[in-house]
């Protein structure tokens, strides 16, 4: 389902660091190479940078709040945008495209690779998951390995006991899990109704199950961080996956490792695209966009890649 022209649409989500102050020129000429009809932003808490990207790119409908990390700008006509809090300073940015039979939600979870971070990210999904209207009950991604970093021993009194012929190895790269998963039920035990023409977009702050972060490139503290509080954890993807969702970039890059971060030498994939089941066919490319060369603006303009979906 393409707009009138038959154009699919391209949608980027670009985590841009700090609100971009200083930076949305690089920004904008990142973006401007993409051709976007939609950007959701993370880490966007200045609008008057919003404005500016979208000034220069043409883009005169900008959502963006001060008081929120995650904000917008759309080329091709919305019918609405909200945010919906689902934690004090955390917010979805919902958009709908009518023309497109599309809702967009954009998001930002908190930060911290290790096990503390995760909890906190494990509540702010089962939030999120819970307001979107056929999704899967939310829970604990219970086909979920233990701490997922191979090198790292589990530590401390809360670490997950999971046979080892249940855990998947994080060097290996998954085959997409969420369509093969056991069915969904509701709390009664009826069928759950997938979640329907939705897409999940933003940084995570959250490693997929299988995926195989770069520990060597990761800076000492972060190393040191892991070692003692947990490892990396794939509970939170698990869950989106265990909702009914389809991780976009694994469905169409099983053996490619996607990395979003740091734009210099990445190393971990935190950015993602979660579909809806019924968006699945129509999705055409999902990938993070690498840099071309030492000149280029992505690697001055963030910490993260852009991630280009493209849907018809």
């Amino acid at each position: 389902m393409g707009d009138s022209n038959g154009r699919p649409l391209r949608l980027v989500s670009y985590n841009i660091r700090f609100g971009g102050r200083g930076r949305d020129g690089l920004i904008a000429d990142v973006l401007a190479k993409l051709e976007p009809d939609v950007v959701v932003f993370e880490e966007a808490y200045d609008p008057r940078v919003l404005e500016s990207i979208g000034a220069r790119l043409g883009m005169s409908q900008v959502m963006a709040r001060s008081d929120h990390s995650v904000a917008a700008m759309s080329r091709v006509q919305l019918g609405g945008s909200e945010w919906r809090t689902y934690r004090r300073g955390r917010a979805v940015l919902e958009l709908e495209v009518p023309d497109r039979g599309l809702r967009i939600m954009g998001v930002h979870l908190s930060s911290g690779m290790s096990w503390r971070g995760e909890r906190v990210r494990i509540a702010e999904a089962g939030r999120l998951l819970e307001g979107i209207e056929g999704a899967a009950p939310p829970g604990l991604g219970s086909g979920t390995p233990g701490p997922a970093l191979a090198g790292v021993p589990e530590t401390g009194p809360e670490r997950e006991r999971v046979p080892a012929r249940s855990a998947t190895p994080v060097t290996d790269h998954p085959v997409e899990t969420g369509p093969q998963a056991p069915p969904a039920t509701t709390d009664a035990g009826a069928p759950a109704r997938p979640p329907s023409q939705t897409v999940i977009v933003g940084d995570f702050n959250s490693v997929a199950p299988g995926d195989a972060p770069v520990l060597r490139q990761m800076p000492w503290w972060l190393r040191l961080l892991l070692r003692f509080d947990g490892g990396i954890h794939t509970r939170v993807i698990q869950m989106f996956l265990d909702a009914g969702f389809v991780d976009g970039f694994r469905r169409l890059h099983q053996d490619a490792l996607g990395f979003t971060l740091p734009a210099v030498n990445p190393s971990v994939r935190l950015d993602y695209a979660m579909l809806a089941p019924d968006l699945v066919p129509r999705l055409r490319a999902c990938s993070p966009i690498e840099p071309d060369g030492l000149t280029s603006p992505l690697l001055r303009a963030s910490d993260h890649l852009p991630l280009l979906t493209v849907i018809d």
